[in-house]
C-alpha cells in the first residue's frame, strides 16, 4: 500500500535480471521459441515480447521508473484478494479491512493497450545457425483461440492427441517409429490476447531434413483424418483424471481461482471442465484443426550448427526460408 524501492535493492535485482537473461540468450530452444512467437504475433507484440525483458531494457530502467510503475498499475482498483484455508468469513472480512480499508483508488484503472496481430502471409522457416549447439532444436507454431473460446477444450485435447504425452503422435512417430529422440512434445501457452501451439523437439544434425518431414506429416494428420475413438478417450481421459489434484491443497485451489479472475471466467467452468474435455468430439477437433494448423499458418523455427544443410533447406522450403544472424536483438 504504501511501498518504496530502496536504490540498492533495486540494482542488486537489476544485475540479476542481467545474469539471467544472459544464460537465456546462451539456451538454443530458448532462442528458438522466442524468435518463432515473433514471428507468430509481430516483434512489437505483447505475446511476444520476452517475459524478463532485454538487457538493454533492464540497463536503462531507473527506481523511478518503477516506483511510476507501481503506483499505476499495483492499485486496488487492480486488485483481487483470494484466500484458501480454513478460515472464518466474517474474521476475515474484518482483517482484510483493517488492513487495505484505507487504500483508495482515486483514478480511473489504467486502460491495457491493444496490439493487433500481424496477417501471416503464407508458412515462414526460420533458420538460426549456432555453431556452439550440440543438436537442433526444431520448433512448429501456431496460434490458437483464447482461453474464454468455447473452442478451447477441443485445443486441449488437440495438443494432447498431438503432443502431450507418450500416447501422443508426435512421441511415437519421432521416438517411437523413428527412433529420433524423445524430446518431440507439444504445449499451449494463454493469455487473454491470444495463445499459441508450439510442436518440439531436437534432433542431431543428421536427421535433420528427415524429422522436419516427420513433424509436418504428424501435424497434417489432424487435419486429414478423424481422431480415433481409442486415441480420443486416451487424450481425454489424461485431461481429467489428474483434474482433480487442482483442489486437494490451497495452493492448488488459490491457482484455479486467479485463473478464474485473470481470465474473466465463470467460477462454475471449474466444476465443469472434465465435462467440457469429455464431450469433446472428433468432428470437433478435425474442424479446429483445420484451422490451428493451417500449414499457411504455421511458423517454423530451426536453430542449431546447420550451415552445410542450408542449400538442402533452401531445395526444401524454396524463398519461404529465412536465415537469421545474430540469432536475438536487443531491440
Amino acid at each position: 500500500v504504501n511501498t518504496s524501492i530502496p536504490d540498492g535493492e533495486f540494482r542488486a535485482e537489476k544485475n540479476r535480471l542481467l545474469s539471467s537473461l544472459a544464460a537465456v540468450r546462451s539456451n538454443p530452444g530458448e532462442t528458438g521459441t522466442r524468435i518463432l512467437l515473433q514471428e507468430l504475433f509481430g516483434k512489437r507484440h505483447v505475446l511476444a515480447r520476452a517475459v524478463g525483458g532485454t538487457a538493454r531494457d533492464i540497463e536503462r530502467l531507473t527506481v523511478e521508473d518503477a516506483q511510476k510503475f507501481f503506483e499505476t498499475y499495483y492499485r486496488p482498483e487492480n486488485t483481487t484478494i483470494i484466500v484458501v484455508g480454513d478460515v472464518d468469513f466474517p474474521s476475515l472480512k474484518t482483517l482484510i479491512h483493517d488492513r487495505f480499508g484505507r487504500w483508495r483508488s482515486g483514478r480511473e484503472k489504467p486502460n491495457e493497450p491493444s496490439t493487433p496481430f500481424p496477417r501471416i502471409d503464407g508458412p515462414r522457416v526460420i533458420v538460426i545457425p549456432d555453431t556452439s549447439a550440440r543438436f537442433v532444436q526444431v520448433r512448429f507454431g501456431m496460434r490458437i483461440p483464447t482461453r474464454s473460446h468455447p473452442d478451447f477444450p477441443v485445443v486441449l485435447v488437440l495438443n494432447q492427441v498431438l503432443g502431450g504425452g507418450n500416447d501422443s503422435r508426435l512421441y511415437r512417430t519421432l521416438w517411437g517409429k523413428h527412433t529420433v529422440m524423445p524430446s518431440f512434445y507439444s504445449s499451449i501457452g494463454v493469455f487473454r490476447s491470444g495463445g499459441w501451439l508450439i510442436a518440439s523437439g531436437s534432433t542431431p544434425v543428421s536427421r535433420l531434413d528427415s524429422v522436419l518431414q516427420w513433424m509436418g506429416e504428424t501435424i497434417e494428420s489432424l487435419r486429414r483424418e478423424v481422431v480415433g475413438k481409442d486415441e480420443l478417450s486416451a487424450a481425454q481421459r489424461a485431461l481429467t483424471t489428474d483434474y482433480p489434484l487442482g483442489f486437494t491443497t490451497n495452493k492448488r485451489m488459490h491457482e484455479q481461482l486467479l485463473e478464474i479472475v485473470h481470465f474473466g471466467l465463470d467460477p462454475g467452468e471449474l466444476a465443469a471442465f472434465p465435462a467440457m474435455v469429455e464431450t469433446v468430439t472428433p468432428e470437433a477437433i478435425l474442424r479446429v484443426a483445420r484451422s490451428v494448423c493451417d500449414p499457411e499458418g504455421i511458423v517454423i523455427v530451426v536453430v542449431g550448427n546447420v550451415d552445410h544443410l542450408l542449400s538442402a533447406l533452401e531445395a526444401r522450403y524454396g524463398p519461404k526460408l529465412q536465415v537469421f544472424t545474430p540469432p536475438v536483438t536487443e531491440e
